[in-house]
């Protein structure tokens, strides 16, 4: 049995990470009104973030007056192999068996398929469609096709699990035979 000391290079790593999320992340567009967002601007997992000024929310006395603004944004999710890293940036040597022996992964999106149900709808008499459900599945269709545009180029991370360890350096610090090992079982 030989244990093993791990070092590995923070920013290479860090790098790798980046790369990986970018490539394999699933990627999320999110649009919407409020009054604050800024808070995404300095995380890796947010892009493409634009912020546009609508109006003014009349507070009616009560409460002040706010600025309301149209956001919108990608967010790239973590996958597997990016969560992995992640403890292993936090000193967590456990994942290393995890990286060394890959699990694929099925990939699975956040993102339901509204097409089955629209079509459903569809086939119903023109009496018994009702046109606000009919348009709420229609804005699901439109969010699903461009989940789907979005997410077209996704590479599996299993290829990058090889490029994870070559940033580990595993210097031997102890070795024991099976032998000692054996001898030393409680039977």
């Amino acid at each position: 049995m030989v244990k093993y000391q791990v070092t590995y290079e923070r920013e290479k790593l860090m790098a790798l990470k980046r790369k990986i999320l970018y490539d394999c992340g699933e990627i999320i567009q999110h649009n919407y009104r409020g009054n604050s967002c800024s808070h995404l601007m300095h995380d890796i997992h947010f892009v493409e973030y634009k912020e546009k000024y609508v109006g003014m929310k009349d507070g009616r006395g009560e409460y002040p007056d706010e600025e309301i603004f149209e956001y919108s944004y990608n967010e790239y999710k973590d996958t597997k192999l990016v969560k992995l890293i992640d403890l292993l940036l936090e000193d967590d040597g456990s994942v290393i068996q995890q990286l060394k022996n890959p699990i694929p992964f099925e990939f699975e999106p956040s993102v339901e398929n509204p097409q089955k149900e629209l079509q459903q709808m569809l086939s119903l008499d023109v009496s018994e469609i009702s046109v606000y459900e009919l348009e709420k599945k229609f804005q699901e269709l439109l969010k699903y096709k461009k989940y789907k545009q979005l997410n077209a180029g996704r590479k599996s991370d299993l290829e990058y699990y090889s490029e994870v360890i070559e940033c580990l350096a595993f210097e031997e610090i102890d070795r024991i035979s099976i032998s000692k090992t054996s001898k030393q079982s409680p039977r």
